[in-house]
């Protein structure tokens, strides 16, 4: 299953391995989106596969899982470490963040949650709540359609760099 209907609750648990979080990486985004496979533009080496210029994720919310400090301010809005983020439409500008991101080991459960009736986007780190957006996404990003389809875009600078996700659970 890659898609998920938002006027109902969901909760998704992955395993995340983000690399070495040597700076060399760049780090990915659990992206809901419309565009399904055909989003990605041409470069998704850049900028965590999910800002580049070609992208189409016009209609999509994304948390950022990042561990680069790109920059504060436009047009990235990084703090100084490892952070994430919940951004939308293709735009780093965060909605709701940037939160810290404990990157002390490398490999962690992520449990991503829509509570539909708060209309309430979760993300949580080993059971830990790290950060949440509220918006009624349905109406204010997909037009009123309540279908998305998720999935992960990713990026690094380091040729060496390994970054994996490995499904646990999904309702």
């Amino acid at each position: 299953r890659d898609s998920i209907d938002l006027n109902y609750d969901f909760e998704l648990s992955f395993r995340i391995w983000l690399g070495t979080g040597s700076g060399a990486d760049a780090g990915m985004a659990f992206v809901l989106q419309k565009a399904g496979i055909y989003a990605v533009g041409s470069n998704p080496v850049a900028s965590l596969g999910y800002y580049d210029a070609k992208a189409t994720f016009d209609q999509s919310v994304a948390i950022e899982l990042d561990m680069n400090n790109s920059g504060a301010g436009a047009p990235w809005y990084d703090p100084a470490g490892p952070h994430i983020s919940f951004v939308k439409n293709g735009s780093a500008m965060p909605v709701s963040g940037p939160f810290p991101l404990n990157l002390s080991k490398g490999n962690f459960i992520y449990k991503f949650t829509w509570d539909h009736a708060a209309h309430k986007l979760s993300l949580y780190q080993d059971g830990v709540l790290l950060g949440t957006m509220s918006e009624d996404v349905v109406n204010t990003v997909f037009g009123g359609r309540s279908k998305a389809i998720f999935g992960f875009t990713t990026s690094s600078s380091s040729a060496s760099t390994i970054q994996m996700v490995d499904i646990l659970t999904g309702n």
